[in-house]
């Protein structure tokens, strides 16, 4: 009995994650663009049983996301709605509210650069809020920097720059996509 409730309470809980993670624009759905031959579909299954529930939540198993998207999520994180990444200005889906308090994901993503596995994000003069992250992929792990630029472009309600980093074959987010975001949001305040 005790194994049928224990399964049930994963399945709810999976279904809580898919729920979320649609709320950052993990649908599934092809947005209908593409970068540099990438896929824009970003896709978070509903998780198969608590192994995978556990890989999903931290944004491991088969979930699917580009650069694009997680910039995106970088953005919705901070000011608490989903915009479609666009390739060109007008193209944009329309918006939705994103799940989360954004005053608390803004702090998580300040203390990431602060004094977390993000401090090689930091850039002179410009606050950046982000995420590291490392994809563990068939032929090695990707890393990962997701992060906000508030000051940078950023106009009533927006997130300012938003912006991701991808390294395939680059390790641990942290060594290796975050000094290059450092270099990006230093670059674009010059």
């Amino acid at each position: 009995m005790q194994h049928g409730l224990h399964r049930r309470g994963a399945r709810a809980r999976g279904e809580a994650l898919a729920q979320d993670a649609e709320g950052f624009g993990f649908s599934g759905e092809d947005p209908g663009y593409q970068l540099a031959g990438l896929t824009s579909l970003a896709a978070m299954p509903e998780p198969q049983d608590e192994t995978e529930l556990a890989a999903q939540a931290i944004g491991q198993g088969r979930v699917e996301a580009s650069p694009a998207h997680m910039a995106g999520v970088a953005a919705a994180a901070v000011t608490g709605r989903w915009r479609q990444p666009f390739v060109v200005e007008g193209e944009g889906a329309s918006e939705t509210e994103a799940p989360g308090d954004p005053d608390v994901l803004s702090s998580l993503m300040e203390q990431a650069v602060e004094d977390g596995t993000g401090t090689a994000a930091a850039a002179d003069g410009v606050t950046v809020l982000g995420k590291t992250g490392t994809a563990q992929v068939d032929d090695g792990e990707h890393a990962w920097f997701v992060g906000v630029a508030p000051e940078l472009f950023g106009e009533d309600g927006s997130a300012g720059l938003a912006f991701a980093v991808l390294v395939e074959g680059g390790g641990a987010g942290g060594e290796t996509a975050a000094p290059l975001a450092a270099d990006l949001v230093g670059a674009l305040a010059e």
